[in-house]
């Protein structure tokens, strides 16, 4: 009793195919990598191997030496790539033993292969065990790490939203454009949104530059299928890409001009593990020299303690790795204390002076390198100062007057925050548009409204929304036809809690009631109401602030 899977094929030069694969047999017995040579009109090749076939006991790789892809290189020589390992084998089919050690090299990511015009191999998979990521590998010719590339020849990459549920995210292949640009495609897998068991997925996109640093990543869905998947990528003469995959039942097919970053992946989601949508999290101010303690819903193991009496929250992925990074602003030395690690920050933090008492802190990525930027806005002149993370450079605008609140967002989906401000006084919002340097205003809203801006439609821009605590109305269009889109979804005394808690890419209409201490979020996905107790009437709602 065996198991024979065909998983490569390549066309020799004389007309003959070439079938890899392996062959899989009881626990006594070994496996087997197999090479099935046919002649042009199918039929077996009698001269080759044993009526057509050859077999390699796995040997050294396992017992189970399952592999998924097989390339042929320009010299002839093929080279296969299983899970954990990859070999060469000269073009007669025995193994080159001048490739890594004694023809294989070990603890590659499961996936698929790609030679690059110098001859270095691309290997694309995933890495992590409960929450995987992007993984994409370079070696080079003699299959030895090219250290040159990401870290000792591998970058790691997160596709985040979170939940109740938890994501994956699986490179697939590989294309590298004429520039020297890899792009790499797979799929990014949001499991258990909602507490039901339930599954969603998008194609995954990532563009790289030739030394591994991480230009742009983009999430693909085509609605309304749950399920998407990026199987294969190819590069046209042109360098645009086509992707191709899995929408629901159907294949999917996508060209993209260019790889942009998707603002769902980099802010204004508050995940604190890694996870692909909103988490549930509380700040419990400090007071009698206690520290401040932050309490997430969606991991109990821990409660990190951070900051102290006065401190004002600004938590953001400061470092472009998929989490949210705890942080506080403390007013009166005006320094920002960043946790590079959220489950030891006291042990491991960044202090950064920047700012003075009374400025407000309006974290966010000015710059577009996917790392928010440390920033603050002073009411007291109107004067925003950015410490921008791409190149630790100073950027001072001024933008506003005394009383005006500050609304970061990316209003023109550009991938950058554009500076911002809600005047109660008049009930209007000014925006300067980082694309174009243009301001808009727009009369929306009144005194006493509490500004919730965030992406509502999945476009990829912020909307301009209001929630009224004095009716608990929430007003989401400025078309005064639909009666300003309102919507009434809390009480008087909530506070607006704003995220994508579902994980669909769009923001749900949220508030916390102190009162009772319950969260009630709206979905977007089901138009259903969630909803859950958390937090002491005295704690801060993060994703609210």
């Amino acid at each position: 009793g065996s198991y024979d899977a065909g998983v490569g094929v390549v066309y020799l030069p004389d007309g003959k195919l070439l079938v890899a694969g392996y062959t899989y047999g009881t626990q006594t017995s070994p496996g087997a990598v197999d090479f099935v040579r046919y002649n042009p009109n199918g039929t077996l090749d009698q001269t080759f191997g044993e009526g057509g076939i050859i077999y390699y006991l796995s040997g050294s790789i396992n017992s189970t030496p399952f592999f998924g892809d097989m390339i042929r290189q320009p010299d002839g020589k093929l080279l296969i790539h299983g899970t954990g390992y990859f070999a060469r084998y000269n073009a007669d089919t025995t193994l080159d033993t001048t490739f890594g050690t004694n023809g294989y090299v070990y603890g590659s990511p499961g996936g698929k292969m790609n030679v690059q015009p110098d001859g270095k191999l691309l290997i694309s998979g995933y890495a992590g065990q409960q929450y995987s990521v992007f993984s994409l590998s370079r070696f080079k010719p003699d299959g030895s790490p090219d250290v040159n590339f990401g870290t000792n020849g591998t970058v790691l990459t997160p596709f985040r939203r979170n939940t109740i549920g938890y994501a994956d995210a699986q490179a697939t292949q590989a294309a590298v454009k004429s520039n020297g640009e890899i792009v790499v495609v797979g799929l990014a897998r949001l499991i258990n949104t909602l507490g039901s068991g339930d599954t969603t997925s998008a194609m995954a996109v990532a563009d790289y530059s030739s030394t591994g640093t991480l230009i742009a990543k983009t999430a693909i869905a085509f609605p309304p299928y749950p399920e998407s998947y990026g199987y294969a990528i190819a590069v046209q003469p042109d360098d645009k890409v086509i992707i191709a995959g899995l929408a629901g039942l159907d294949a999917g097919i996508a060209r993209l001009t260019s790889v942009t970053n998707d603002p769902r992946l980099y802010r204004r989601i508050y995940n604190f593990n890694g996870y692909m949508s909103t988490d549930l999290m509380i700040y419990r101010p400090g007071s009698g020299g206690n520290p401040s303690v932050w309490y997430n819903y969606n991991d109990t193991s821990t409660a990190p303690a951070f900051g102290q009496e006065g401190d004002i929250i600004a938590p953001a992925d400061y470092n472009d790795d998929g989490v949210t990074d705890i942080a506080v602003f403390r007013p009166s030395n005006g320094t920002w204390y960043i946790a590079s690690s959220n489950y030891d920050p006291l042990n491991h933090f960044t202090a950064v002076q920047w700012g003075a008492d009374g400025d407000v802190p309006v974290a966010g990525d000015y710059d577009g390198d996917g790392k928010a930027d440390v920033a603050v806005f002073r009411p007291s002149n109107g004067y925003w100062y950015i410490l921008n993370s791409a190149d630790n450079t100073a950027k001072i605008e001024p933008f506003g007057v005394s009383g005006d609140k500050p609304v970061v967002g990316d209003y023109d989906g550009d991938g950058k925050c554009d500076f911002a401000i809600f005047r109660p006084s008049n009930g209007t919002w000014y925006i300067a548009k980082s694309t174009t340097g243009e301001y808009q205003i727009v009369q929306f809203g009144a005194n006493g409204d509490i500004p919730a801006q965030n992406d509502y439609d999945g476009d990829h821009k912020t909307d301009l929304v209001v929630f009224r605590p004095s009716t608990g109305a929430w007003y989401t269009s400025t078309d005064p036809s639909t009666n300003y889109g309102a919507i009434q979804f809390g009480l008087s005394g909530d506070v607006p809690v704003v995220g994508d808690y579902d994980g669909d890419g769009k923001a749900d209409i949220a508030v916390w009631r102190p009162s009772n201490r319950f969260w009630y979020v709206l979905q977007s996905t089901n138009g259903q109401v969630f909803s859950l107790q958390w937090g002491a009437s005295t704690d801060i709602p993060v994703p609210g602030n």
